[in-house]
């Protein structure tokens, strides 16, 4: 709306953003009439806000004039108030990199990015293509099963469908033979029922408690089979086996079944007449302040008194993008410009190596070791009981890249029980796997033990000391600081406290570095002026002139040293990738 009416605001104080940096662990609500009840006690009536969604270039009412007068007329005292807490807490810098970055994202939403149309119908057209190639090899593989598995066809599956040995009937209609549609025909199992292929897979007594991806996923990683990485042995061991292909064509048609229908039409559908996408960027949801983004909503009263969410089909989630080029290519740089794609290198490890100084974490991030190789190893060979089974980037690498998650889980508090589930293995042996990462990087533990039990005394975590972003831990502070030492916390509060000094200090970074570049791409002037796209965790994405590679190169230098000011031992370092579109 600024934009339309030709209003810069380079300097910004956004209240809501200052509220939730105060009361980040209290869950208070941060929109203004809540702020307005709590700091003054005022009710703010918000039934006008609505009328605000899509005006355009639409002049404003005198309704709606009166209703932003009237938000108005609390913020100076609302800052003031802040302020004190702002200082009482030494969260100067933070409030400035947050009210800063608050215009960083409002550029990022006002021009979106440019999708290749041509180019998403393609991917639309080859997976739909594909779609029904797996769909019809999945129906050939369900009468292999049905004609191993005979009882199969005594399940009722639904109040009238037991499926019929025979395929399609056949009847004779004057002198011509024609196909009677037979919905008990196998050829009509409809395979995204949940509830029927629930019953199927039941019958066959596999462990699968659910068909969504990852129950899939983890009943082919239980048979030693990974689906992101199918080695010739795997695939013979598929082939071989009808309940193996059948699961395993059917992981392959849900996936495609979510290209299509959340990055195919529906994803189309959300591009303006220029092609361009857009999001709406939540700057502080989260717990650690990383940004979050998806669709734009508004809460109206419905007909019952409650409140409804509305959507405005405003855009994508672009932190959850997959992480694959046939989608990211679509996103595209204008004629004249190229793609830039700055991305933190190790960013979190980087962190949790600086701040515990564990020798093995600093040689990863440093001299490039090999940790996962080793990690993985150590663990299979608990797993398999054979202290000469080995994993390498070239040996058993399939079982190196699932491993990798362990490590970070751990790191961010998860127990052995999320290390069963990430391996698909029984608890006991879990729980030695757990160890031997925990002893192997025992420095580290340590050292987030050590964090963890200030936090708990102290009722707060501060994530690092350049902004002192904190948060409160309400059931601690209602706790007598002397009983607080034999207070056991419930286990998703000990993964925060694991998890938020780590990814805190990554959003801050992150944020630090947004503003920093905008103030530079704001002294580029020409006919090609370079802009930031979005953040995606710790990338960032601009374009810029195609004949000024020095602008990137500066992009990357800017990134490097901001978030080395937050290091105390190792330098930053990224990775710099540039095309004429966004790539992985």
């Amino acid at each position: 709306m600024l934009k339309n009416y030709k209003v810069e605001l380079p300097k910004v104080y956004d209240t809501q953003q200052m509220h939730i940096i105060l009361f980040k662990g209290f869950d208070k609500p941060s929109n203004l009439a809540a702020v307005a009840e709590q700091y003054f006690n005022v009710h703010l009536s918000k039934v006008e806000q609505k009328s605000f969604a899509n005006m355009g270039t639409t002049e404003f009412t005198n309704e709606q004039l009166i209703y932003a007068a009237n938000d108005t007329l609390l913020l100076p005292k609302l800052r003031e108030k802040q302020l004190s807490g702002i200082t009482k807490f030494k969260m100067e810098r933070l409030a400035d990199i947050e009210n800063r970055f608050t215009v960083c994202l409002a550029d990022m939403e006002y021009h979106g990015v440019l999708i290749d149309k041509d180019k998403l119908q393609a991917n639309i057209d080859a997976n739909t293509e594909l779609y029904k190639k797996v769909e019809t090899e999945l129906y050939s593989v369900l009468q292999e099963l049905f004609d191993e598995v005979p009882s199969l066809y005594d399940i009722q599956f639904t109040k009238t469908i037991k499926y019929d040995k025979q395929v399609e009937l056949e009847t004779e209609v004057i002198e011509t033979k024609t196909k009677i549609k037979n919905s008990n025909s196998l050829n009509n199992f409809p395979f995204r029922s949940a509830v029927q292929l629930k019953l199927l897979l039941q019958h066959l007594e596999l462990p699968i408690k659910s068909v969504g991806k990852e129950e899939l996923e983890k009943y082919l990683q239980s048979a030693d089979i990974d689906p992101y990485n199918l080695t010739d042995e795997m695939k013979d061991k598929v082939e071989n086996s009808t309940v193996l292909r059948f699961v395993s064509k059917l992981l392959t048609q849900k996936k495609l079944a979510k290209q299509i229908s959340t990055y195919g039409t529906s994803f189309l559908q959300l591009l303006d007449e220029n092609n361009i996408m857009r999001s709406d960027f939540k700057q502080n949801f989260p717990t650690t302040g990383r940004i979050s983004s998806g669709d734009k909503t508004y809460t109206e009263t419905n007909k019952n008194g409650g409140q409804t969410k509305r959507s405005l089909k405003f855009g994508t989630n672009l932190q959850n993008l997959p992480k694959t080029n046939a989608v990211r290519n679509c996103f595209i740089a204008p004629e004249g410009y190229l793609w830039g794609s700055c991305d933190l290198n190790s960013c979190e490890m980087r962190i949790t190596a600086d701040k515990s100084k564990d020798p093995l974490l600093l040689s990863t991030v440093m001299h490039d070791y090999d940790i996962h190789s080793l990690l993985a190893t150590q663990s299979f060979r608990i797993i398999y009981n054979d202290q000469n089974f080995a994993v390498s980037k070239s040996v058993n690498s399939h079982l190196r890249n699932k491993h990798k998650p362990c490590l970070f889980g751990c790191l961010y508090g998860a127990g052995p029980s999320r290390i069963a589930a990430v391996l698909n293995i029984p608890l006991p042996i879990a729980k030695k796997v757990w160890q031997s990462i925990r002893d192997t990087l025992h420095v580290a533990f340590a050292y987030l033990e050590k964090i963890s039990r200030k936090a708990m005394l102290d009722g707060y975590m501060i994530a690092n000391p350049r902004t002192n972003r904190r948060i409160s831990i309400p059931e601690i502070l209602k706790i007598q600081k002397k009983d607080r030492a034999n207070y056991r916390p419930e286990k998703s509060l000990n993964e925060m406290l694991f998890n938020f000094p780590i990814q805190a200090t990554n959003a801050d970074m992150m944020k630090e570095a947004a503003g920093i570049i905008d103030d530079y791409f704001r002294t580029e002037t020409g006919l090609y002026a370079p802009r930031q796209l979005f953040p995606v965790h710790d990338e960032t994405n601009f374009i810029f002139p195609a004949n000024r590679l020095d602008i990137a190169q500066n992009v990357q230098k800017i990134m490097e040293d901001v978030g080395s000011l937050y290091l105390t031992s190792i330098p930053m370092k990224s990775d710099l990738t540039i095309d004429k579109f966004w790539k992985k």
